[in-house]
This record gives C-alpha cells, structure tokens and sequence, in this order.
C-alpha cells in the first residue's frame, strides 16, 4: 500500500514480478543443477540412458526410472549400483529434430563434469546438448522402499539392514 515520509504519503504503481524456471524440479531429488548446453562426461558410474522421440524437456520422466534403478543381492539386503543422479538434455541434430534424453548414474557430478557439449558423427552431422540439468536423489529417498515387497518380513529384524556400495 506504501508508507508515509513525513507528511507525504508515498504509494507504489505499476509494481510487476516475473520468475522464469529454467527447469523444474522434480519431487525427491534435489536440483536442477544447470549444465546448460553440456551433458555429463562421468569417468564412472554410468548406469544407461533413454532417448525420448519428443523434445519435450520432461525430468519427471528421468525420475520415474532413475527410481527404479538399481540391484539387489536377496541374500544380504545389499544394494548396489542405485541410481542417485540423472542428467536430462535435449539433444539436436543439426540444430533442428530435438530429442530429450535421461542418462542414469550411481554417484553424482557437479558442473565440472558437464564437458560434453556434442560431436559430429561419420557423415557430418553435429549432435548437440541442450537445455542440460541434473538432479541428485535425497538421502532421505537413498534407499527405495520396495525392495523386499516379494518378501514376508514380518519385523523389521527379519529385513537385513541394506548397504550402499560406491
């Protein structure tokens, strides 16, 4: 409404707020952490991608695999090779046919990471990254709670107690 300064009242007029997302956030991870027009060139922890027809950017639907990704040895409870990270990018052929892609990964980068801007294949023709980011799994969602669905725990001591291997 505005204030006074002394004895004259002062008011606000034409007052605008705008906000761009770059990128949503997805429910569970933490980010997005902008690559901008480079995807992750990780020395490890590479676990698979997916490639969308659409260039539709959707990290949502990196989540939904990234989730569901990872091993379980019954025997121990151990985990091993969970997906904690996921970078989502639009790739462009020749800068035109975007397709979104989700690439998964059992430990997380950092934007130092982020150097593979695209290359050229045989016949010349350039694939390039955009609209890059990436996402880290809370610790609070480390762990997915379906692991032992296809077992009977009847206790919580009956469940071993699972491990995650680096």
């Amino acid at each position: 409404m505005g204030s006074y300064q002394g004895e004259f009242p002062l008011v606000f007029a034409g007052s605008n707020a705008y906000f761009k997302w770059e990128s949503p956030g997805v429910y569970g991870f933490d980010g997005p952490i902008d690559f901008t027009n480079a995807s992750v060139a990780a020395p490890f922890g590479y676990l698979g991608m997916e490639e969308f027809e659409t260039g539709e950017y959707d990290p949502a639907k990196c989540a939904s695999t990234c989730y569901d990704l990872y091993d379980v040895d019954y025997e121990t409870g151990d985990i091993t090779d969970q997906c904690i990270f996921f970078n989502s990018y639009v790739l462009f052929k020749n800068g035109a046919n975007p397709k979104f892609h989700c690439a998964y990964y059992s430990h997380a980068f950092s934007k130092e990471q982020a150097t593979n801007s695209g290359q050229l294949d045989g016949e010349d023709n350039l694939y390039a990254v955009g609209v890059s980011h990436g996402y880290y799994l809370q610790i609070a969602h480390f762990l997915p709670r379906n692991i032992y669905d296809s077992r009977d725990a009847s206790s919580e001591s009956d469940v071993p107690t699972p491990t995650i291997h680096k």
